[in-house]
């Protein structure tokens, strides 16, 4: 709406200025018709004869046609700039005038029919001029004199400035419902971090802990495993200790190996100590018989047969000998 109006006032002079419309419509054609008055009057003078009375009569008559054109330039400048100035022209030559038209009437035998009748219409539309002047001069100097002003300072303004004030209770309202929220996004931020925080350090604890016991889950059957062998490997080894084995995975297959293997050692030991007891208790027996056959004969006949039996079956002996004694260093529980 106040756009339309805003537009149309600035499209139209007239609109715009209704001081400048008055003038147009009333003042500007009546001071036309009495300036045309005044221009009939000195036309009029011309066919008289030229005696003083009759200059200072036309001079006269000029001086009120400048007046009164004088009136109608402080007028447009009233009218254009809004100048105090300009109503002192206007108030100065609008007596000027007054007087002039007194100089006129001086002498009323000097008027000719055209100029006395001339004087009469221009004195009739001096009361006209004057009212229109003066409303005039009240409406440009109102707050009315320019429409598009008034229309802002007025209407416009006022409109502006509560769009202002509700528009800062907005900004107002807006900038604490701001502040409320980073307030609040702060404290969910520091809620946030603290949370991190302790969820890193569980984190940390379970990630220890589990390396802590997947540790020893792997490396304790791996620990035992190697330290069975190493007992093995140094011949103290006790045959007959098993791994404990749980689960299926690859750790526990190895001490199933192991102890796998640990059994066929321990079975192995075992026939090759039977073995050897039998094989020691053999030798033992031969020996007995051999002396107990060889003792009656002679003594170059023992000699002989001494000697081949000290060059063979003492060395077999010791073979024999040296084996059990190694075989019973294995320590055997059933």
């Amino acid at each position: 709406m106040y756009r339309d109006r805003v537009l149309k006032l600035a499209a139209s002079r007239d609109e715009n200025l209704p001081g400048v419309r008055y003038a147009a419509t009333n003042l500007s054609p009546l001071a036309q018709s009495m300036l045309n008055l005044t221009a009939l009057m000195i036309q009029s003078e011309k066919e008289e004869d030229v005696t003083r009375k009759r200059r200072d009569l036309l001079n006269a008559i000029h001086e009120a046609r400048y007046s009164l054109a004088s009136i109608m330039n402080g007028l447009r400048a009233y009218l254009a700039f809004k100048s105090n100035s300009s109503l002192d022209e206007i108030k100065l030559y609008s007596e000027r005038l007054g007087s002039n038209l007194t100089a006129i009437h001086a002498d009323p035998e000097l008027l000719t029919l055209d100029q006395a009748d001339s004087l009469e219409q221009f004195e009739g539309s001096m009361g006209k001029f004057k009212q229109h002047l003066d409303e005039l001069i009240s409406i440009h100097s109102s707050e009315k004199w320019r429409m598009d002003s008034y229309l802002i300072r007025t209407e416009i303004g006022p409109l502006v400035n509560e769009i202002g004030k509700h528009v800062g209770k907005m900004v107002a309202s807006l900038r604490d419902q701001a502040s409320s929220t980073s307030q609040d996004l702060a404290n969910q931020v520091s809620s946030t971090i603290g949370l991190v925080f302790v969820l890193l350090v569980v984190g940390v604890l379970v990630g220890v802990s589990g390396a802590y016991f997947i540790s020893r889950a792997i490396v304790a059957p791996l620990v035992e495993t190697q330290s069975a062998m190493a007992d093995i490997a140094s011949g103290n080894g006790d045959l007959t200790k098993r791994i404990k084995v749980s689960g299926n995975d690859e750790i526990a297959q190895l001490a199933n190996a192991f102890n796998l293997f640990a059994e066929k050692i321990q079975g192995i030991i075992k026939e090759v100590s039977g073995i050897t007891d039998n094989v020691a208790n053999a030798s033992e027996r031969m020996t007995v018989v051999t002396d107990e056959t060889t003792a009656p004969r002679t003594r170059f006949f023992r000699e002989s047969s001494a000697g081949r039996v000290s060059n063979g079956s003492p060395v077999r002996l010791c073979s024999f000998s040296l084996l059990a004694s190694g075989l019973k260093r294995v320590r055997i529980e059933s």
